[in-house]
């Protein structure tokens, strides 16, 4: 945990961060940003993240013209937490099976 909370507070300068903090909705790591997150964490902690399918969880860069027109309904995104960023190096994988789950 300390040294994942480290790798964040080093790229973002956070100060209270848990394992129940929320990556895009509390820290603000979003769109662009989360994908350059992830391929620091992933060669930060050799995790492979082949399976993660980052825009089910972050926004993507940029407006959806239909959403801000109000012709469609944004996406619901999934919540990821830091406890998910501790599972995936416990796993050595980031992938639905992990996320989301309390693995010991």
């Amino acid at each position: 945990m300390e040294e994942v909370v480290a790798f964040i507070k080093d790229k973002y300068g956070f100060e209270v961060i848990d394992e129940n903090t929320r990556l895009e909705e509390d820290l603000g790591i979003t769109g662009d940003e989360a994908w350059d997150f992830f391929v620091d964490y992933k060669k930060k902690f050799d995790v492979d993240i082949s399976n993660f399918f980052l825009y089910d969880y972050f926004q993507s860069e940029g407006c959806d013209l239909l959403v801000f027109l109000g012709f469609k309904k944004p996406k619901v995104k999934k919540v990821f937490i830091v406890r998910d960023l501790i599972n995936g190096i416990k796993t050595g994988r980031l992938a639905e099976s992990t996320i989301g789950k309390d693995i010991q």
